[in-house]
């Protein structure tokens, strides 16, 4: 789904995996606390429903980040030409 972001190579790398597809991502300031609060979710007795729920929340939050990053390269490219 989402690919690494190959550019930022001093930026700090999040691995994400469960259920949903395996993310390996560059977060500037946001992955550490996401990677830490989905780990605790999945490892205390909190209920079922909310990590499927905070799975889909970061799985919708990833694709967004993913299209943003397309269209920031598309645009760049565009540029270029010019």
């Amino acid at each position: 789904m989402l690919q690494d972001f190959k550019n930022q190579s001093n930026c700090p790398r999040v691995k994400f995996s469960s259920k949903m597809k395996a993310y390996n991502i560059c977060f500037s300031y946001s992955g550490q606390k996401l990677a830490e609060l989905y780990e605790e979710l999945q490892t205390t007795d909190t209920a079922q429903h909310l990590v499927t729920h905070f799975e889909a929340a970061l799985s919708s939050l990833l694709l967004d980040v993913k299209k943003l990053h397309e269209d920031n390269k598309r645009m760049e490219e565009v540029f270029a030409r010019y």
